[in-house]
């Protein structure tokens, strides 16, 4: 088959894959499925993990968080292993395929593939915030988000306790902890691609691996994808960002004091 076909659909499967994961609404099905009701109508009207949990439990929140984690990293995971695990490897570009490493960057011998599999996530992303189950309606994008570099490489985990962590144990809001946390995340991809690429550091070791040796490889398609990340979040939350400023932020959400 062509390579530049296969490289199309390729391209095509990556967004409509990463959309309809990310399109599924997880607080609206527990909402609706263990409460009756739904999420949206209650709170800050919105689909999300932090809603949830304001409106029906605790757990119901938490289950959302996850869910939406998942719902983003699953298909990502999908995607780079049957690019490099498969005969489409010959069509990406690697070094190793027989059709020539027609991609600019080698990737360590991924080629094409980490531009695929971290297009499933941006668009996972967008699914997330305008899904198509809900008339183009979604949450904030930050659970979702933040899975993708929490459950792809273990550097991420850490940075993550220590931005949102530190964030919310001083400021309790978890809207701004989101903002800088997601800010965190993508200054500290730039970093990663940056240094990879102008010297022999090898990224892959902060991936998690899972005792495969060809890890996903943070790159400059990783530092973009966490770049539109960070400004979907950040542009999801301009109204809680208004209320930061003028200081009637909610703060702890989950807290009874805030439920009532």
């Amino acid at each position: 088959m062509n390579i530049y076909l296969v490289n199309i659909l390729l391209g095509i499967g990556s967004i409509v894959l990463g959309y309809l994961f990310g399109s599924i609404p997880n607080g609206v099905i527990i909402g609706r499925v263990f409460f009756h009701k739904d999420p949206r109508d209650y709170g800050s009207h919105n689909s999300g993990g932090t809603n949830v949990g304001r409106v029906f439990s605790k757990r119901a929140g938490v289950a959302t968080i996850i869910l939406d984690m998942l719902k983003i990293i699953l298909p990502i995971y999908v995607t780079w292993a049957v690019l490099l695990k498969t005969p489409l490897l010959d069509y990406i570009g690697a070094p190793t395929s027989s059709l020539g490493a027609w991609y600019p960057l080698s990737n360590g011998g991924q080629g094409a593939a980490p531009l695929y599999y971290w297009t499933v996530g941006l668009f996972g992303l967008l699914g997330h915030c305008f899904s198509i189950f809900l008339r183009f309606k979604g949450g904030k994008a930050v659970a979702s988000f933040l899975g993708i570099d929490l459950f792809c490489g273990w550097i991420f985990l850490i940075l993550a306790a220590v931005s949102f962590g530190g964030t919310f144990a001083k400021e309790r809001m978890v809207s701004l902890a989101s903002i800088l946390a997601s800010i965190a995340m993508c200054v500290t991809a730039w970093i990663v691609a940056l240094v990879a690429h102008f010297t022999p550091w090898d990224a892959g070791i902060l991936a998690w691996t899972f005792f495969d040796a060809t890890p996903m490889l943070f790159g400059f398609e990783f530092a973009v994808m966490n770049t539109f990340g960070a400004i979907i979040v950040i542009v999801r939350h301009k109204e809680n960002i208004k209320r930061i400023r003028s200081g009637t932020e909610s703060k702890n959400p989950w807290s009874s004091a805030e439920k009532k």
